[in-house]
């Protein structure tokens, strides 16, 4: 059985060091031996990937913009499906176009990810992998394959700020299962997350085990661990201490007042600290604090101002549901 990815026609531009700007288009994926609602669910992943780990270094365009080449008769939409990779990047006027396919075998699935050069004419790159058929496998590994073929088509300065921010990406999300404050994740999954930020060269998450107290992170661990880390620039580690000196969780249930009153002055501090050195969840942590903490205009325009620059321009999920939540109340 073959189905066609029709959620994932999408242009992408990105600059280059050269002075022309090339262009990628992501054309069709197929299937074999997958269902058309399954492989719609791999596309949204696929599409996902891509938007995440490129949308810095790519301007990706509306999937609409096929269809308006399409209605104004400049490509024959009806004969597209039957067009080579080659052939529909020479339509399109691009230089590159990447596209890939499913195959189910004996309840593994293999992806397969190609880019062709229109220029060439020929497929320049190519990466497949076989996995096990389970959510969590099928979803990194297609974020993996997008990162190894769009990689290398970006200029080595580029190239090494993405695998940085891929591997903080990393740690952020060790940190955010690890303290609680996303959604839970075994010990197993946290600990990768660690292991790939600090092969990566995040040097804060290989000292992870220091804030570690019977296999779970502990504040009280971290604020020794963390606090010098934080004095000396490393936004994670200031995240770590706002996180600390606003929640004041213990065995996963927000500690009392008698217990030790959260101290909102030193996370504002440090919250301020994290956002000013880039971390974006910083800004959205520093914005909600604002919304708890103070009740005036004046602190609803800055918590405003700090959640739409995290959302719209760091792409910091949580702050887009606080902006959502703003606009609601």
């Amino acid at each position: 059985m073959r189905g066609i990815w029709t959620a994932l026609i999408f242009f992408v531009f990105f600059t280059s060091s050269a002075a022309a700007q090339a262009k990628i288009y992501v054309s069709d994926f197929r299937a074999t031996q997958v269902d058309s609602q399954t492989l719609q669910l791999y596309s949204n992943w696929a599409r996902s990937a891509v938007i995440t780990m490129y949308h810095k270094q790519f301007d990706i365009s509306s999937p609409d913009e096929l269809i308006t080449l399409c209605k104004s008769g400049k490509i024959n939409c009806l004969k597209w499906n039957s067009f080579s990779p080659v052939e529909k990047g020479k339509s399109l006027g691009v230089d590159y176009v990447l596209t890939g396919n499913f195959l189910l075998h004996n309840e593994k699935l293999t992806l397969f990810v190609e880019i062709y050069d229109i220029r060439q004419q020929k497929m320049v790159i190519s990466q497949s992998r076989t996995i096990a058929r389970t959510k969590q496998r099928v979803s990194q590994s297609i974020e993996d394959m997008v990162r190894l073929a769009l990689d290398p088509l970006l200029p080595p300065g580029q190239r090494q700020k993405l695998i940085l921010s891929l591997m903080e990406k990393e740690f952020l999300n060790a940190l955010l299962f690890d303290f609680q404050q996303q959604r839970w994740a075994n010990r197993g999954q946290i600990n990768d997350h660690y292991k790939k930020a600090c092969q990566g060269g995040i040097a804060l998450a290989c000292n992870h085990k220091s804030w570690l107290q019977d296999g779970k992170a502990s504040f009280a661990l971290a604020i020794k661990a963390m606090q010098t880390e934080c004095d000396n620039g490393d936004a994670f580690a200031c995240l770590v201490m706002g996180w600390s000196q606003s929640q004041r969780i213990a065995n996963g249930r927000p500690l009392t007042a008698a217990q030790g009153a959260p101290d909102s002055s030193a996370a504002e501090r440090h919250f301020t600290q994290a956002c000013k050195r880039g971390l974006q969840r910083g800004c959205t942590e520093l914005a909600r604090l604002f919304l708890v903490t103070r009740n005036s205009q004046k602190s609803v325009k800055e918590a405003y101002q700090l959640a739409s620059s995290a959302c719209n321009i760091g792409g910091e999920g949580r702050s887009c549901v606080t902006l959502a939540w703003m606009y609601e109340n």
